[in-house]
């Protein structure tokens, strides 16, 4: 542990992260909420939108662990990091001149290759800057920023359509040079002052702890059930491909309801982990994504989706960032980074593109019993790790 540990959760590097997070989900947000209206406008269905939500799963799943390996190897975070947000900008600017579905699903897998560059020395610094009883406020910390920014950029994606009659292509183009403003504060970023291990680093996941593999088949059949949000997304329209301006603005707004949520709850949701543990946060996590998918399936009216957006928000605050720090509590200190990576490469397994085909095969109902059953699955499981 470096010196930056003894400074509480408000590290430097805790802080830097976190502004460029809070940038960088403007961006993003501006994006994702139109993301699958953007896709169906130029042809899609729901089984693209199932092969998009694989892809970028799939292909920040394969750099999450070889950007894994390679930061723990050469003892380097910060050129990954840089690289991995310079990438994600440079796909924003290019995704709007989309003229077919197929180069949306060619495309948007570049943003998320970024995602998998700078995710591992991310959290890995994340880890490395605080102590180990601060963890879980240090990454709620900057999941709370993050989702601030997310919450500015779906309002703004709403503002932008609904009062400025931006085109989605527009829009889209708008968050691509928000995307190369965040890259400022990464100028001042410092790599840790050292990185405890060797660098030999063999990596094969026979060599990680048996605690760590139990988890990572614990999240992943979780992940199998949990489904990309596009699907939620559309859902929200009336659950068909043709949408009115008034549908739009209705998804958009019940996205900002979710965002303000999630923002709203991540940081206490990273306090309450250190208190009661990341394990039992989690699955009291895992009860909320169960609640979600129950409220979705029997409620589709205005009520239910508002509820049900809001207990994704709660689901994802007390889940997402918590994931990842428990990962971070069962790693060695040499393989932070390539077990996060790996972490990242199992909850990014083939859950939407199974989505997409059961809406398309057995209905659209089916994929929240789906959820469901698969969660319940995984808080179960989730009892039997230690404390």
């Amino acid at each position: 542990m470096n010196d930056n540990s003894r400074r509480g959760f408000l590290s430097r590097n805790i802080l830097i992260l976190s502004a460029v997070s809070f940038l960088n989900d403007i961006s993003s947000e501006i994006i994702i909420p139109i993301l699958p209206l953007f896709l169906v406008s130029l042809g899609g269905g729901a089984v693209s939108l199932g092969v998009l939500g694989g892809l970028e799963g799939s292909v920040s799943g394969l750099f999450n662990v070889l950007t894994g390996y390679y930061t723990d190897r050469l003892r380097r975070r910060r050129v990954f990091v840089f690289s991995g947000y310079f990438i994600s900008a440079l796909s924003k600017l290019l995704l709007p001149f989309s003229t077919i579905w197929q180069h949306v699903i060619t495309l948007r897998p570049l943003d998320r290759i970024g995602k998998g560059v700078r995710t591992p020395p991310r959290d890995a610094l994340i880890a490395e800057s605080v102590s180990d009883n601060s963890r879980g406020r240090a990454f709620g910390f900057h999941r709370a920023f993050d989702t601030l920014g997310a919450v500015i950029g779906s309002i703004s994606a709403f503002l932008l359509f609904s009062y400025l009659g931006f085109g989605l292509d527009l829009i889209i183009l708008t968050a691509g040079v928000i995307g190369f403003l965040s890259l400022t504060p990464l100028i001042i970023l410092k790599d840790p002052s050292r990185i405890s291990g060797s660098r030999k680093i063999m990596f094969t996941f026979r060599d990680l702890p048996k605690p760590v593999l139990k988890y990572y088949i614990i999240v992943g059949v979780f992940t199998l059930g949990n489904f990309s949000y596009m699907f939620l997304i559309i859902w929200a329209t009336g659950g068909g491909f043709l949408f009115t301006p008034a549908q739009i603005t209705l998804s958009l707004s019940l996205y900002i309801l979710f965002n303000i949520v999630y923002a709203t709850l991540s940081f206490p949701a990273g306090v309450i982990s250190d208190k009661i543990g990341r394990r039992n946060t989690l699955i009291i996590g895992y009860g909320f994504f169960i609640l979600t998918n129950i409220v979705f399936l029997l409620y589709a009216n205005i009520a239910g989706l508002i509820t049900g957006f809001i207990l994704y928000g709660v689901f994802n605050s007390l889940t997402e960032a918590n994931q990842r720090a428990l990962a971070a509590d069962l790693a060695p200190e040499h393989l932070k980074g390539t077990v996060l990576g790996s972490f990242q490469a199992v909850i990014s397994f083939l859950s939407s593109l199974i989505a997409g085909l059961i809406w398309s095969t057995l209905g659209a109902e089916f994929i929240f019993i789906y959820g469901a059953v698969l969660a319940c699955l995984a808080s179960v499981m989730l009892t039997t790790i230690k404390k």
